[in-house]
């Protein structure tokens, strides 16, 4: 099952694997493709600073007590899903950031229309990348993928729209990999494929596949493209582990990369 998007600390979560990040998760710019593979120690520190100065701007902001926020995203942590709808089910001043735990609580408990309304809402009042991409991760599994389609059109719009300073929390590399997950899920293994084709293109370009110099820049693990392209491959019919995908993708990473490939096939 696909899990939507929370904001301070992030959570994107799928079956296999969980990201937590504090603030501002991905800085991703419009020329990705075009990376210098050999990162500046500067830049490194520079990112990790960034992160540093938000977790401190954070903890001030919490020095007076706990918020209301951040006391319903514990309970969220403890999966006590019931008291969070209960606690704001009379709000009629709700805040968005406590409407989207509770729109999560409802995509947990498996009312995923409750949540897509809920996150439609958000979505209409902030217009931003991270709540579109909440809605679009919950009209997948309610099978409405035209609409489903419009919405990561939408997104990849807004992206374009974006200047070069300003955060990406959401990349588009990251976009691109959770909606071929779910087309994946839905049964449209040939869409999903040319998604997950961009993704090998980016790798290629790179050719560094690091998890810590990928993910920096927005870019999904490896070892997770590969596995649900796999998904994609089987459900075409197809074999993966003579493909073209991998054999071009192995030609042009570095050695980390054509080791898990290799890896990746003795599984």
């Amino acid at each position: 099952m696909i899990l939507p998007y929370v904001n301070s600390p992030i959570i994107i979560e799928y079956e296999f694997y969980t990201f937590f990040d504090c603030g501002s998760v991905i800085l991703i710019h419009d020329n990705i493709y075009d990376v210098d593979i050999k990162v500046a120690e500067d830049e490194i520190i520079g990112i990790f600073d960034f992160f540093r100065k938000k977790k401190q701007t954070v903890e001030e902001k919490n020095t007076d007590g706990e918020t209301e926020y951040s006391q319903a995203y514990k309970l969220y942590l403890d999966k006590k899903y019931d008291e969070i709808i209960s606690s704001f089910a009379d709000d009629q001043e709700i805040s968005l950031e406590n409407k989207q735990i509770v729109a999560l609580s409802y995509s947990q408990k498996g009312d995923t229309e409750k949540a897509l309304e809920l996150f439609e809402e958000i979505a209409l009042k902030k217009d931003d990348v991270e709540s579109w991409f909440n809605v679009m991760m919950t009209l997948m599994p309610l099978n409405k993928m035209e609409e489903a389609k419009e919405i990561f059109n939408k997104m990849l719009k807004m992206h374009k729209g974006l200047n070069d300073k300003q955060p990406r929390e959401l990349g588009i590399p990251f976009i691109k990999y959770y909606y071929a997950c779910g087309l994946v899920d839905a049964g449209f293994f040939s869409e999903a494929l040319e998604h997950f084709d961009d993704l090998k293109k980016i790798y290629m370009s790179l050719k560094i596949t690091d998890d810590t110099f990928v993910y920096i820049r927005g870019i999904p693990f490896l070892s997770m493209t590969l596995k649900w392209t796999e998904k994609a491959f089987i459900g075409l019919g197809m074999d993966f582990y003579s493909s073209d995908f991998l054999k071009e993708l192995e030609k042009s990473v570095d050695k980390d990369g054509k080791r898990l490939i290799r890896e990746y096939r003795a599984t």
